[in-house]
């Protein structure tokens, strides 16, 4: 005989397929077990074949930005106390990590690839050296002359008119002066030239004068003001006031007076026109030539 089943075992034991078109309901997963997943494939972002809007032109792929190198040898100008070297703009290949020159070395710009032209580096100004000169006691004697010549009977002549020489008028004074030097020493250091360990040096030298100045006049024939005087006397470089030399009063004198060897006449004499001993001079064969000028237009306006 056959035993009986109970049934609710019976029905424990049965395995169940559900109908097709159904989704399963996933089984619970055991907290204990590790679950291993396999990743799902991620879409991925294929780059354009278009170039960018603003794309640089040099800008080509492995190559870095554009950057502007200092070249060639330091030249110097000591007038504007600065030095300048020339430029060459260079981008680092990133594949053999060397740097490639894109433009000339030289002192021209090219805005296009941001090139300055050059670089400029300023002297280093180091401490000035004073030293104070005097003060120096001298002494200078002055003498401005102005040949004169009129017209008056000959010698021994009754109506017979001559030109003649007569004498110069003179304007004569001394001065004397106490000058003070200043004296400075300025030194400059230049960027080192290329290859070289240690700079060079500019130096320069000014000077600045101060005097006091005191004067006696001996003959006032010109009857020459004390601004013309002490003019003449810093023309000449006696009288050495810096201050007085880079007026503007001094600067108008010098324009509207100073006339080196083209002044005033100094000296005149009478030159015979028709030579001969039966020709008595007069004012008819004879004239005045000035021979001799001095610096200085003495004739006031």
């Amino acid at each position: 005989t056959t035993p009986k089943q109970d049934p609710l075992q019976e029905s424990a034991s049965i395995e169940t397929t559900p109908p097709k078109g159904i989704a399963q309901t996933p089984a619970p997963l055991d907290p204990q077990v590790k679950q291993e997943t396999t990743p799902k494939p991620q879409a991925q972002n294929v780059p354009s074949t278009s170039p960018l809007p603003q794309e640089a032109p040099l800008a080509n792929v492995g190559m870095g930005d554009l950057q502007e190198f200092a070249c060639g040898t330091w030249s110097y100008d000591d007038a504007k106390l600065e030095a300048t070297r020339p430029t060459i703009m260079r981008s680092l290949d990133k594949a053999s990590g060397q740097y490639l020159d894109l433009t000339p070395c030289n002192l021209q710009s090219d805005p296009s690839h941001g090139k300055t032209g050059q670089i400029t580096l300023a002297y280093t100004q180091l401490p000035d050296k004073v030293e104070t000169l005097g003060p120096t006691q001298t002494t200078h004697t002055f003498s401005l002359s102005k040949a004169n010549y009129s017209q008056r009977l000959c010698y021994r002549a009754k109506t017979r008119q001559c030109l003649r020489i007569d004498p110069n008028t003179t304007q004569e004074w001394s001065s004397t002066y106490s000058t003070t030097t200043i004296k400075t020493t300025q030194t400059y250091e230049r960027p080192p030239q290329v290859g070289a360990s240690t700079p060079t040096h500019y130096v320069r030298e000014l000077t600045e004068n101060k005097a006091e100045r005191t004067t006696h006049v001996q003959k006032n024939e010109l009857n020459l003001d004390a601004d013309f005087m002490q003019f003449v006397e810093v023309y000449e470089g006696k009288y050495l006031d810096d201050q007085v030399k880079s007026s503007p009063e001094y600067k108008a004198w010098v324009e509207a007076v100073v006339r080196p060897n083209q002044g005033t006449c100094s000296q005149y004499e009478v030159e015979e026109l028709l030579k001969g001993k039966r020709v008595l001079p007069s004012i008819h064969n004879t004239r005045i030539v000035c021979v001799k000028s001095g610096d200085y237009v003495l004739d006031k306006p």
